[in-house]
């Protein structure tokens, strides 16, 4: 966390915290709207139908690949931490959801990794659920970009929490997950982060370079045999995985759902933010 709190010192000094301030503010006025309404029941049914504590207001960030979105839900969680200190807020991926690679090897959607049905939606429907509903220790797998697939035998338990902040590509997408349910139902508040696709494709390019230094003694990582190869060779390659998969997933499932995202945030060239 030093690493937020060390972007969040330098936002003090511009601009752009004027624009987390704001997105504070009003995350801050309905959760605790919502912590109050929770009281109001308690109060209105006596007890009878108790209404637990523990129901989390669950924040929704979206966008395209490479956009930012964990960076800007890190963000948000050391901050929306500072402002709430005796809150629990944890922070899920909704790549954790992610059918494991040799399952996707196996049904032929190693290709269309990210789009909808790349994912495990029932696990995530039940754990949403669990988790909305107050249930402790809901447990959900974890991803790793650095081996592009879900980590084997590891966990992230969701115990009570009073925040979430859920990320990923398919927070707002009209795909039924139970019973003609959305990801969005267990929403609250969602925020969709947007930029120029030339902008998206060029970030897109630089962390896939990025991973491929940072693979270069893992062994174990997707990314290693990349470092065998040409930089001419590997940026053709990027480019490819960029105009195949995640910009056609971007125009067919991602960026219709913007406008129905409860804020919007526009990115520019130097990573800037602009509210819409």
């Amino acid at each position: 966390m030093n690493y937020y709190q060390n972007v969040y010192k330098n936002l003090i000094f511009n601009k752009y915290n004027k624009i987390y301030s704001f997105i504070l503010d009003i995350l801050g006025k309905k959760i605790r709207k919502n912590s109050t309404n929770k009281y109001i029941l308690n109060d209105f049914f006596l007890s009878k139908c108790k209404i637990t504590n523990n129901i989390p207001y669950i924040i929704g960030i979206t966008g395209s690949v490479a956009v930012g979105k964990t960076t800007i839900s890190k963000l948000l969680q050391f901050l929306l931490q500072t402002r709430f200190n005796n809150f629990k807020i944890e922070l899920i991926n909704t790549d954790s959801f992610l059918y494991p690679n040799y399952i996707l090897n196996n049904i032929g959607l190693m290709h269309k990794k990210g789009f909808p049905e790349s994912y495990d939606i029932n696990l995530l429907f039940s754990s949403l659920f669990n988790i909305k509903k107050g249930i402790s220790s809901v447990s959900i797998p974890v991803y790793s970009h650095k081996i592009y697939d879900i980590i084997p035998k590891c966990e992230q338990v969701i115990n009570l929490p009073d925040i979430i902040i859920i990320e990923g590509l398919n927070i707002l997408q009209n795909i039924p997950i139970y019973n003609h349910i959305l990801i969005s139902d267990f929403v609250d508040f969602s925020i969709y982060i947007d930029s120029s696709e030339e902008l998206l494709k060029c970030w897109y390019i630089n962390r896939f370079f990025q991973l491929i230094k940072n693979s270069r003694s893992n062994l174990k990582s997707i990314f290693y045999n990349y470092n065998k190869i040409t930089e001419f060779k590997v940026c053709k390659i990027a480019n490819k995985f960029w105009e195949d998969i995640n910009l056609l997933n971007l125009k067919l499932n991602i960026l219709p759902t913007r406008d129905k995202a409860d804020l919007i945030i526009y990115k520019s060239d130097n990573h800037s933010l602009k509210l819409i």
